[in-house]
């Protein structure tokens, strides 16, 4: 694992803390699989080089970093549920805990890197958002374009 890598993955552990925080979920419900981390590191880092390499981008903005995020975390799904009683009460949130996940950090990276204040979507867009991560075929191509669009739909 070279150094950004590690720098990746540990950003990824630090954002994990602050979801479940911001989420008011307890720790011991859920489980982070730090290899499963590290590999979706490895292959976030491929999509990039490959952009470096074969597509002469020099530079990747907020959007395609969200996308291949997204992209990884909803493919290899990192986090599991541990505490299976949270079914009864909090069903659709276990249910698409990854890809709530990716989410929250794609919205958080295309904020702080734009000048919107924050990014909503509407319930009917959102659920047919995360059903798309957890069930359909995507790229981190489609997906950072996605995340133009719903910028610029918002201004």
């Amino acid at each position: 694992m070279n150094d950004k890598e590690l720098l990746f993955t540990k950003t990824m552990l630090r954002a994990y803390s602050f979801f479940l925080s911001a989420y008011a979920l307890n720790p011991k419900d859920f489980g982070l699989d730090v290899v499963v981390l590290r590999d979706m590191s490895k292959r976030y880092f491929k999509d990039v080089d490959r952009l470096h390499r074969y597509h002469g981008i020099t530079h990747i903005d907020a959007h395609k970093i969200a996308g291949y995020t997204t992209y990884w975390l909803s493919k290899l799904k990192p986090i599991s549920v541990g505490n299976s009683a949270l079914y009864n009460g909090k069903s659709e949130f276990c249910v698409y805990i990854n890809e709530i996940f990716a989410l929250y950090l794609a919205s958080g990276r295309i904020i702080s890197a734009g000048e919107i204040k924050n990014l909503r979507l509407n319930s009917g867009l959102l659920a047919s958002f995360l059903y798309l991560l957890k069930y359909r075929t995507t790229s981190g191509d489609n997906l950072s374009i996605m995340y133009y669009l719903i910028e610029n739909a918002r201004g």
